[in-house]
């Protein structure tokens, strides 16, 4: 059963970018999240059923992970109740219920590197369209793009190749020294389709994003240099981060500074409500009065000319503490600390820095093929465990049950 689960997430893995946009003249997006949500849900299901049939008392391990992810989920659910001002779209609610789903899935299965592999196939294809976009031999699904892969925007793909190309390097890795030929051959392969991806993609979040899960995944190997040369290391690491800073501010200005913009008037909406935040889903409902206030307070801002109607932050963590405060920013940091905390993993590690390194710079959150990368990755480490429950197959139909009803 376990295989079976992990068989199935790793199709959805591979086919839900194609889901998101090419077929969106027949499934809109909205529509996508819904079937996902009821396959998910099926699955799930499913498992469910399977214990609750065979088994009579169920084992069940809850790791310091699974407790901060918990924490986070009951907060915004909590947060949705309590502090909504207005009406939150279903889909929302479906995208975030999709996103435990996979999450808990995750924790089951037992086959992770399978996942794993979904994540650099799915990449690869991803890749290969992209070069054949470049060549146009296929068309790109944005008039004002030569490549986007199937999303909408070559950002979008640059994240999405980004996480499958650092992926692929560990894995290469291994199979290296497994002297596994055929995962050789096509990890090889991937790993060139998916660099020359990125490179296509002129993401320059992607590109931070790569060079930061590199520097992750390689640091316990240098660590011994490292703590020989503190000083050296520190200072090259500084005037490096400030170069490649400054030469992605300039390569894009105009780019650059709308996103300026944009975090320095959402600096006014977190002050305004810094505790608990605005309410989920409040940022493009609020956002333009905020802008029109800073502009009134500041006419003769340098800033005007990259005004926009603005629907994203494009930074995650800034957002989110726009919509649910600085407590609900904490429970995300929680469950980023307990992942990263635990010993060795550098695989997941190193993906999921990319993830976080990118989200710095754009709105994965409201990519649903790129969402649904974070309960993958996160749900494929394993931390300390907490504590062991056994439960009567009574609970595990009630829950069932209950799921059934949602």
């Amino acid at each position: 059963m376990k295989k079976l689960i992990s068989i199935l997430l790793s199709i959805l893995v591979v086919l839900l970018p194609f889901g998101t946009y090419v077929f969106d003249g027949i499934f809109r997006k909205q529509e996508v999240i819904l079937c996902s949500c009821f396959l998910l849900s099926a699955i799930l299901l499913a498992y469910i059923i399977f214990l609750t049939v065979t088994k009579r008392r169920i084992s069940v391990s809850i790791s310091v992970l699974d407790a901060g992810v918990l924490l986070f989920f009951v907060y915004s659910v909590l947060h949705l109740l309590f502090v909504k001002h207005f009406e939150t779209g279903e889909t929302v609610i479906y995208k975030w219920f999709a996103v435990l789903c996979i999450y808990v899935l995750c924790r089951i299965v037992a086959h992770k590197n399978m996942l794993m592999y979904a994540v650099v196939l799915s990449g690869f294809v991803q890749s290969i369209i992209t070069v054949l976009q470049k060549l146009y031999i296929v068309n790109s699904y944005n008039i004002f793009f030569d490549v986007t892969g199937s999303f909408n925007n070559p950002g979008m793909l640059g994240g999405y190749v980004a996480i499958a190309f650092m992926v692929a390097i560990f894995l290469l890795t291994d199979a290296i020294k497994n002297k596994s030929l055929p995962a050789i051959l096509f990890l090889s392969l991937s790993t060139l389709f998916l660099f020359t991806a990125v490179i296509l993609s002129d993401s320059r979040a992607a590109f931070v994003g790569v060079l930061c899960g590199i520097s992750v995944y390689f640091y316990p190997k240098f660590r011994s240099v490292y703590n020989k040369h503190k000083v050296i290391f520190t200072t090259v690491c500084f005037v490096s981060a400030i170069s490649v800073g400054l030469l992605l501010f300039n390569y894009r200005q105009g780019s650059a500074n709308s996103r300026l913009l944009i975090w320095r008037i959402s600096a006014d909406m977190i002050s305004d409500k810094p505790l608990f935040g605005h309410g989920i889903t409040s940022f493009d409902q609020k956002y333009m009065h905020f802008q029109a206030a800073y502009f009134d307070e500041n006419p003769d801002s340098k800033l005007i000319p990259v005004a926009d109607n603005v629907a994203y932050v494009y930074n995650e963590f800034i957002h989110i503490t726009i919509e649910t405060g600085i407590v609900g920013l904490l429970c995300l940091l929680i469950v980023f600390y307990f992942a990263f905390s635990g010993k060795r993993q550098q695989l997941q590690k190193a993906a999921l820095a990319v993830l976080l390194v990118f989200s710095m710079f754009s709105y994965p959150t409201e990519i649903f093929p790129l969402l649904i990368l974070f309960p993958i990755i996160i749900g494929s480490f394993k931390t300390k465990r907490l504590k062991k429950i056994h439960l009567h197959r009574s609970i595990f139909a009630a829950a069932g049950f209950a799921l059934l009803c949602c």
